[in-house]
């Protein structure tokens, strides 16, 4: 189960987006996914997610003033791919106890 995503298909583009204020706990797969053009994150809440807790692809985008924890085995803490501009900044990554990245806190592949 994924917590929240935005994602383009290929007759719709996805733009404009904010995730703002929100928290995602205990996530099969994804906490929060977004794939557009000019798709942020700010001032959320995640913790524990199969795959990446907050993942944000495409062009122009990113991720502000958000808190991050693993207390139990998870992927990325903070993920931006598939784009360009993209922003992380101002936000807090905890490994709390019985926690831990499989991968690593914070990725990014532009």
């Amino acid at each position: 189960m994924t917590g929240i995503k935005a994602q383009a298909t290929p007759w719709q583009s996805i733009e404009d987006v904010v995730v703002e204020r929100v928290s995602v706990v205990n996530c099969r797969q994804l906490g929060i996914m977004l794939y557009g053009i000019n798709v942020k994150v700010v001032n959320c809440y995640g913790r524990n997610a199969g795959s990446d807790i907050i993942e944000v692809l495409g062009g122009q985008g990113g991720i502000w003033n958000c808190i991050v924890e693993a207390d139990a085995p998870s992927g990325y803490g903070l993920s931006v791919d598939a784009g360009d501009d993209m922003v992380i900044a101002n936000n807090i990554v905890r490994t709390r106890p019985g926690g831990q990245f499989s991968q690593s806190g914070i990725r990014t592949w532009l």
